[in-house]
């Protein structure tokens, strides 16, 4: 089988996207539609074989220049669109099984006026992928521009349908840039020492406090505003200590989980 990646400007995809081709296919090739950036040079780099065509090439195009290559099996032409993401080749490469001439799925927001997909021109068709055979190829490279999917010949099997809308799932936000306290939180338990950075001044603050609280108590003869305000202040020193001791020992624990978690998948066998 043959993947052929339909790009331009995928620089930034097109090196891991070949790479995840070559465990399905034993020949990946690039379509370059007007690329400005350096896709296709990397793509030569990978050691794949670059066909530069122009952005306004249409699916019998294509198909042409498909020809022109080593005949296969079948060939799997996949456009490499925003909305497409690795997780997708496994089901484009099931669509190679189904025994069909020609299965071409469209892009999604392709408009259909007529209401029947078969009935769109190839010049206003957006590719999505295709599966073909040698001879779904020679009768869509046969086509022209103005012909309709419906005039394919009726003897091959041939499916022609719109690909499904991508879903969009629920924005993810990272810990660390879901909130300034999720940043902190994600600080303290990377940090390795938890029970000296807050258990150390806890205990400190929560000693003080505790005997300063004894002492004032027993220092006032009669309660005022003052008298007031001082016992709340050493009392409100005593909880922050031992609220950040109890909060070192949390981090300690959930620190120690964390790599004893870590060394498990570190020591997790290897498919290979």
């Amino acid at each position: 089988m043959r993947i052929v990646y339909l790009t331009r400007d995928k620089e930034l995809r097109i090196v891991s996207a070949i790479t995840r081709a070559e465990t399905f296919a034993d020949e990946v090739v690039v379509i370059d539609v007007g690329s400005k950036d350096t896709t296709l040079d990397l793509a030569e780099k990978s050691g794949c074989k670059t066909i530069p065509m122009d952005k306004d090439c249409t699916i019998p195009d294509i198909a042409n220049e498909l020809l022109k290559l080593d005949e296969v099996e079948m060939t799997l032409v996949i456009h490499l669109s925003d909305t497409w993401r690795l997780r997708d080749l496994p089901v484009n490469v099931n669509r190679t099984y189904e025994g069909r001439a020609i299965n071409l799925a469209l892009a999604h927001d392709t408009v259909v006026e007529s209401g029947d997909v078969e009935e769109i021109q190839f010049k206003n068709a957006e590719l999505d992928f295709l599966a073909a055979t040698p001879d779904g190829l020679i009768a869509l490279s046969k086509c022209k521009d103005d012909d309709c999917c419906i005039d394919l010949p009726s003897s091959l099997n041939v499916r022609v349908h719109l690909a499904s809308r991508p879903i969009q799932p629920a924005k993810r936000e990272s810990l660390a840039t879901a909130s300034r306290f999720a940043q902190l939180f994600h600080w303290m338990l990377s940090t390795r020492h938890p029970l000296i950075l807050f258990g150390l001044p806890g205990l400190i603050f929560f000693v003080i406090g505790f005997r300063l609280t004894g002492n004032v108590v027993g220092e006032f003869e009669r309660m005022d505003s003052i008298s007031l305000g001082v016992t709340l202040a050493t009392s409100a020193v005593t909880l922050i200590g031992l609220f950040a001791m109890m909060t070192s020992l949390m981090l300690y624990i959930l620190g120690k989980q964390v790599r004893q978690i870590q060394r498990q998948y570190d020591d997790w066998p290897s498919n290979d």
